[in-house]
């Protein structure tokens, strides 16, 4: 069990050394926006992601699904993340496919973990997670979000849908 924590912690250490350097591309510009998201994850050296949240933009709430797959994790987790958002300039340009890079470790109850996402438009996530479970994760993956338009007013679907 001792090797278990100490490589537990020497594959945090890394993963956060690069996530913690990651986000300073967007740091430089003031965010454009906000997330709140919860998620379910589950892996086996791959796994699979499945939550909802809302985006914050412009002093207005869009809530979102998302999905997506992971390689280098092994757990299973509830997720409750917040984080800020960079480079989005129209909301069109929030859905799609973010990639992400993710180091956390969560043993017994509870871990904190930070994860980086960027999209092709160049939209920029940068999350500070919870999470409750167990999990070790040192990879990379995708997450696939649509705006939740079941649950949105009629005037936030014209805004989603303005190019």
């Amino acid at each position: 069990m001792n090797r278990v924590k100490k490589l537990a912690r020497l594959l945090t250490v890394c993963g956060m050394v690069v996530l913690l350097n990651a986000p300073m591309a967007g740091a430089k510009s003031d965010p454009t926006g906000s997330v709140e998201i919860s998620i379910k994850e589950f892996a086996i050296g791959v796994g699979g992601q499945k939550g909802e949240g809302v985006l914050t933009f412009q002093g207005q709430e869009y809530p979102f699904k998302m999905k997506g797959m992971q390689i280098g994790s092994i757990g299973k987790v509830n997720v409750e993340a917040t984080g800020n958002i960079y480079h989005l300039d129209d909301l069109a340009e929030f859905e799609g496919v973010y990639f992400q890079a993710k180091a956390s470790i969560t043993l017994k109850e509870t871990g904190k973990s930070g994860v980086f996402l960027i999209n092709r438009h160049g939209v920029t996530m940068y999350l500070k997670n919870d999470s409750e479970g167990f999990d070790l994760t040192l990879g990379r993956g995708g997450i696939k979000i649509k705006f939740d338009k079941k649950h949105m007013t009629k005037t936030q679907k014209e805004m989603i849908s303005k190019k």
